[in-house]
């Protein structure tokens, strides 16, 4: 996946399917030196220079933030979705003015440094460096990168702005200045920051705001084994949506045919969802309140369903049931959004 161009060195969905397709760990050994190879070939020695600067580009980015590690379930309280677009400007703007005010700061350190060897804190600090610089090269060169991995090293180069040098010790005299001089010059840098940034964030598209969501799942390689639920059968898992949505998707398996339907409290249809490449969806409005997924299988024949169970760890508030027996570290795989911008 380093090396895959299309998908610029991130995880590719297309990548991962093909290998475990492969029966044995040397079949994919074998198949993924040939992709190398080939792909190192059709770059060319300014392709890969091109590749690997777009790379460490997307591992120093940090416009997605809101994105990185949430996956588990979502139900933001009603005060929040309603102001979600600004929370994301706010988060996005500041972060983002913080970390390039970081890596300044740090590199500005960097360039006056003259380590001593000789000194136990300076063979530290140096070590330190290495590491941080390893584990970028690392993603860079040889694995996958994703905006998230850049984050690992934070602490470590939180570490190293610390470690490293201010300068020559100044007179007591010239303390009040010293301080006075880069307060300002620091305010200057995270003031430059976030306008900049603010003027390029207004062409970035913010996503939908989340109402409800329960995305926990394992990784494709890890081949999670889908329910099989019998003819009859009927699962059902509440939800509870604290502002008004527009769009469901509860992810079931490809090829497989349930009934998917939003009911209220009382049982009455609200939404009908329909199927959609292994998801059922529905784009109705709906309202805020508490509500049931339910699918059911009206076939003669058993439907898989992608149903994540987990031991003595419950994924979503509510548990889910099947033929009314509730399982609370079970859960459906489902999405609740507003996609209308406001």
């Amino acid at each position: 996946m380093g090396t895959n161009e299309k998908y610029e060195g991130m995880y590719a969905d297309n990548d991962v399917a093909k290998d475990i397709a492969l029966p044995t760990v040397q079949a994919r050994k074998n198949y993924d030196d040939r992709q190398i190879l080939n792909r190192l070939g059709q770059l060319g020695p300014l392709g890969l220079i091109h590749l690997w600067t777009e790379k460490l580009s997307i591992l120093l980015d940090t416009s997605q933030i809101q994105d990185w590690y949430n996956g588990g379930f979502q139900s933001a309280p009603a005060w929040y979705q309603k102001r979600s677009y600004l929370f994301q400007k706010l988060t996005l703007i500041t972060y983002a003015a913080a970390t390039i005010t970081l890596w300044l700061l740090l590199i500005s350190r960097l360039v006056k440094w003259r380590p001593d060897l000789r000194q136990h804190q300076e063979v530290i600090t140096f070590l330190a460096v290495m590491i941080a610089l390893a584990y970028l090269a690392f993603h860079t060169i040889l694995w996958e990168t994703e905006p998230r991995y850049g984050q690992i090293i934070l602490p470590l180069l939180l570490f190293i702005t610390n470690a490293l040098p201010q300068g020559q010790a100044v007179t007591e005299k010239k303390v009040h200045l010293r301080i006075y001089r880069r307060f300002w010059l620091q305010a200057s840098l995270v003031g430059s920051s976030a306008a900049i940034f603010l003027i390029f964030s207004q062409h970035i598209q913010l996503d939908d705001n989340v109402v409800a969501a329960q995305q926990s799942q394992l990784s494709t390689q890890y081949k999670a084994k889908p329910t099989a639920i019998a003819p009859g059968t009927t699962l059902s898992e509440k939800i509870k949506l604290n502002k008004s949505a527009d769009y469901i998707d509860v992810q079931v398996h490809a090829n497989s045919t349930v009934t998917a339907n939003l009911v209220d409290n009382q049982g009455n249809e609200v939404s009908r969802l329909t199927y959609s490449d292994g998801d059922y969806t529905s784009k109705e409005k709906i309202q805020p309140g508490s509500y049931r997924l339910v699918l059911t299988n009206q076939s003669s024949q058993n439907q898989l369903v992608d149903v994540v169970q987990t031991y003595n760890y419950q994924l979503s508030p509510y548990p889910l049931a099947i033929n009314g027996t509730e399982y609370k570290d079970a859960s459906l795989i489902f999405n609740v959004l507003l996609t209308e911008k406001r």
